[in-house]
């Protein structure tokens, strides 16, 4: 095999092994969402996890994000609603879903100026 050949398989490979690894963390990820309960520190957890994960795993991202948002609709912080809307609406940015995005950024500018 030629040494073009190799790193080309090599590289193939490489990004099987990062496909692999992704949905790994999504699953795990999952588990982990799945014992957070709906207190602020936890969601406050969730949008820390969104803005970690939003420089490499988009859908981790957003999956996080959607987490916090649903959760702090019971939460009594108006802040905190804000924030985790805010921080869907960055995610679904990241990912190019330009209508959901503003959708959830004209919400947060309404409940915005609410609790100022």
């Amino acid at each position: 095999m030629s040494k073009k050949g190799f790193l080309l398989l090599f590289f193939i490979f490489l990004g099987f092994e990062s496909l692999r690894a992704q949905q790994v963390n999504i699953d795990s990820l999952k588990n982990v969402i799945d014992n957070l309960g709906n207190d602020s520190n936890d969601i406050i957890k969730l949008n820390k996890l969104t803005t970690e994960y939003r420089l490499d795993n988009l859908d981790a991202a957003l999956l996080c994000a959607t987490a916090a948002f649903e959760r702090s609709k019971s939460n009594p912080s108006k802040k905190l609603q804000v924030v985790s809307e805010y921080k869907l609406a960055l995610a679904y940015t990241d990912k190019n879903d330009f209508v959901q995005s503003i959708l959830h950024l004209t919400k947060v500018e309404k409940k915005s100026a609410a609790i100022n």
